[in-house]
């Protein structure tokens, strides 16, 4: 894939994570900003990435998770912090917001899921 087959995947894949993520939280314990849904959120982005060939980690704070790929940082549940519903960062200019910044980041599932703080 090239660099802009790249991007368009990881956008396309964003938005359907993101509505799959909206209609969850409708009628649910979920903020409809979807606060509670990033970690989630974040490993269906990344295992749909991951299966595409697109090398990526997941990515944690204290109390945030996100995708990072070799050029882009991918947030759908960013509109916790009043932000756009899909984010799409180039990883050279991601604002030093503390919730962009990881702690941790995993390269498999199951690390995550032994090793994380977010579930």
């Amino acid at each position: 894939m090239t660099r802009k087959e790249t991007y368009w995947f990881i956008y396309r894949t964003a938005w359907e994570v993101r509505r799959w993520c909206e209609r969850r939280a409708k009628n649910s314990k979920y903020w409809e900003n979807l606060c509670g849904l990033c970690a989630t959120a974040s490993k269906r982005i990344f295992t749909k990435l991951k299966n595409a060939g697109i090398p990526c980690t997941l990515a944690e704070t204290s109390y945030h998770c996100f995708v990072l790929t070799e050029n882009y940082l991918v947030d759908v549940t960013a509109t916790q912090f009043d932000l756009a519903k899909v984010v799409i960062l180039n990883r050279n200019k991601v604002p030093a917001e503390e919730y962009w910044q990881p702690k941790r980041e995993f390269h498999s599932l199951s690390s995550f899921a032994r090793k994380a703080r977010i579930r």
